[in-house]
């Protein structure tokens, strides 16, 4: 299947299958996401990533990404799509520099191990959409997310069945996080204007 968008900033746009959308929401914009499904299961998901406080009130942007946008590394069996971020020397199509985020969609075959490096200046994740892992000494099994070590500068994957996941990594921006709905911000007081924003039009 595929996902439509459509937004009030005259924004419209299908995510088909294996591709992405990249949505800067900014000083705020107001968008629908539809499903519109082929057969089976439709499975997709959405990451929020925080902006800096001095970025809050960007104007919003907006970027679709078909599957031949994204780049790929394949290691023998290992299939690695670089949605975000860089990762060996490969830099994918979405770039944040201060928080610089990777975002990694991994097959992984039963029995194929992986090792990957991992910032200790970040915070890091995995969500396992197929199979089962074991990451490190752990035992983390399929729709599970796992919170990697703060400390640890590499991480190994073992694939106890065919397996597919997310990793997830992002530099701390250490700022004080109010939300309410869909609206993110630094404080409450912050969140009251929006809101007020909001239901005054400024958005339209």
């Amino acid at each position: 299947g595929r996902m439509r968008h459509r937004d009030n900033r005259g924004h419209e746009g299908v995510v088909e299958a294996g591709g992405a959308q990249w949505m800067l929401a900014g000083r705020g914009i107001i968008h629908s996401e539809m499903p519109e499904q082929d057969q089976g299961h439709l499975e997709g998901f959405q990451l929020w990533t925080n902006l800096p406080s001095e970025e809050k009130m960007t104007e919003p942007r907006y970027q679709d990404l078909s599957t031949g946008d994204i780049p790929e590394i394949q290691m023998d069996r290992i299939r690695v799509r670089v949605i975000m971020g860089r990762f060996r020397e490969i830099k994918g199509p979405i770039q944040r520099p201060r928080t610089e985020p990777m975002v990694l969609d991994i097959i992984l075959p039963q029995g194929e191990r992986l090792t990957l490096p991992i910032e200790t200046r970040q915070r890091a994740a995995l969500f396992i959409t197929l199979g089962d892992l074991r990451v490190g000494d752990s035992l983390l099994p399929h729709r599970h997310l796992g919170v990697l070590s703060d400390d640890e500068e590499w991480v190994e994957i073992e694939a106890l069945s065919e397996s597919r996941f997310l990793l997830i990594t992002g530099t701390p921006l250490r700022e004080p996080i109010a939300s309410y709905g869909p609206f993110v911000m630094n404080s409450p007081e912050e969140i009251h204007i929006a809101i007020s924003d909001y239901q005054s039009g400024k958005f339209a």
